[in-house]
């Protein structure tokens, strides 16, 4: 079974454009969350994330842009 990436960045590239300043161009790979060497850091559920799963109702803060996972 193959598994689907999307990224989080400020790129036009990424599937989930984040639009704030304080983001960078590529800094979350979403199949579990991983910081791929962001300037602000990539936040899950409040606590700064090199790497960790996403659960049910977790909140991804990306620079200024939160995403919530239902």
């Amino acid at each position: 079974m193959r598994r689907l990436s999307c990224h989080l960045g400020s790129i036009f590239a990424a599937l989930f454009l984040a639009t704030s300043a304080s983001a960078g161009p590529n800094d979350a790979l979403l199949e579990r969350v991983r910081d791929l060497g962001s300037k602000n850091g990539v936040f899950l559920a409040g606590h700064k994330v090199l790497d960790a799963f996403l659960a049910d109702d977790d909140e991804l803060q990306v620079g200024s842009t939160v995403l919530r996972f239902k």
